[in-house]
């Protein structure tokens, strides 16, 4: 709010509901949050309606989450399936379109950018047992999408020996 411009909130899971209401039970921010949101998990809608956004009147666009905007682009192919039921690699290019817009689009506006985004296993084949391990996670999104950010926090609940949960945030 230091610059005087809008935030811009594209929400595929109505997580801000919590934000947009006064709750006084709330200690760190008991008031309710002024933002502008964008209820949607239409990668065609987020497009249109971020494209619609006046940087001069908004100076921060965040996207919770990515994640489900990614889905839908995948989602939105209704062509010929592969035998194994998998979209055909010579498809991605069309899927991808969408996406990529707005991804470039947003890169290149003038307004700050934060892309929230659910995080996915990864998995290999352990040579010796011939079974599935977890080797790291990504964030399940188009595969370059997490090279994107200037600075990618990645956070992770970690449990304490009583039971308690601590948030740690890594810079990336």
């Amino acid at each position: 709010k230091a610059t005087g411009k809008r935030v811009a909130v594209v929400d595929t899971e109505r997580g801000t509901d919590w934000y947009s209401m006064a709750i006084p039970e709330r200690k760190a921010h008991p008031l309710a949050f002024d933002f502008d949101a964008l209820y949607t998990r239409s990668i065609t809608e987020t497009l249109e309606s971020v494209k619609g956004l006046k940087p001069e009147e908004y100076g921060v666009v965040v996207i919770d989450s990515i994640s489900h905007l990614w889905e839908a682009a995948m989602n939105a192919y209704g062509g010929k399936l592969t035998k194994i039921g998998t979209i055909p690699v010579t498809q991605w290019g069309r899927i991808k379109k969408p996406y990529k817009e707005l991804i470039h689009y947003l890169l290149s506006s003038q307004m700050h950018l934060i892309l929230c985004g659910r995080q996915g296993n990864v998995w290999e084949t352990d040579e010796e047992t011939d079974e599935m391990k977890k080797v790291g996670t990504k964030m399940k999104a188009e595969g370059e999408t997490p090279y994107e950010p200037h600075i990618l926090i990645h956070m992770e609940v970690q449990r304490t020996k009583d039971g308690a949960s601590i948030i740690t945030a890594y810079a990336e």
